[in-house]
């Protein structure tokens, strides 16, 4: 819907897992899901795992590189980052 009302030039370049949390059953069951029945869809390797970092980042009104960049949520992005210039090349 918002290809065809406000850009019509939009694509999904994937699916990106966030919020995750390997130590729940219900988080891997997702994950599992989600690599079997929309496997038609580019699912990003990168994951962006729950972080207090990222909360307090948002809060703080600062990106998450500037907030905490050793952070795990700070890592999981620049991981995602580094896989999508990887993945224009």
């Amino acid at each position: 819907q918002v290809r065809d009302d406000i850009n019509y030039e939009l694509t999904v370049e994937g699916i990106l897992l966030t919020l995750v949390d390997k130590r729940l059953n219900l988080h891997r069951e997702v994950i599992d899901y989600v690599s079997t029945k929309l496997s038609s869809f580019r699912i990003f390797r990168t994951q962006i795992r729950q972080n207090v970092a990222l909360k307090e980042s948002q809060l703080s009104q600062k990106d998450i590189f500037s907030y905490q960049k050793d952070s795990s949520g700070a890592t999981d992005y620049l991981s995602l980052a580094h896989e999508l210039v990887d993945s224009t090349r």
